[in-house]
């Protein structure tokens, strides 16, 4: 399978990370697996999205709301933003507790630029959200909260927030 996309210098301006992103058929995959270390060990997660009833925050706002749940690793939490400039440099955010990065991610022959702000969570955390013990604002710290509202302009009642999933990776 061949892709071409157009390259330029300025699609990589303030970019951490670029993730190449296809799919593969299943005749495929033995080949991929042979270009692959053998040493990798699968790491399994659940992982958890948080949006309102009728996903406004994903369809007109290109936000995500994400926590995974992770075997022999820390549970974290994310708002990931998938509308971001090449201009935007987010100095305070890279200055604040948690991982914060920018990325692109190569699907088909678009760029997809994106900023995420991931902070470690507690253990059992998502599971008591997910059992409705404990409210979705639990998962995400003010600072991420903060980002979130900065980014889109908008209050976000995360009490109110569904809980979607989980997807097994």
């Amino acid at each position: 399978m061949t892709q071409s996309a157009a390259v330029a210098p300025q699609d990589f301006k303030n970019l951490d990370a670029v993730e190449i992103k296809m799919t593969i058929s299943d005749a495929q995959k033995a080949k991929i697996r042979e270009l692959l270390p053998t040493d990798l060990t699968p790491q399994r997660s659940q992982i958890y999205f948080f949006d309102t009833a009728d996903l406004a925050l994903f369809n007109t706002h290109q936000v995500i709301l994400r926590a995974r749940s992770k075997d022999q690793k820390e549970d974290d939490s994310t708002v990931k933003l998938r509308r971001v400039e090449p201009s935007w440099t987010f100095a305070e955010w890279r200055a604040a507790k948690g991982e914060f990065k920018t990325e692109g991610d190569w699907v088909s022959d678009k760029l997809i630029r994106s900023a995420s702000f991931t902070v470690e969570q507690e253990e059992g955390i998502i599971e008591r959200v997910k059992a409705g013990k404990e409210s979705v604002d639990k998962l995400f710290s003010k600072d991420q909260e903060r980002f979130l509202k900065e980014a889109i302009n908008t209050d976000i009642d995360f009490k109110t927030l569904k809980v979607l999933g989980p997807i097994e990776a």
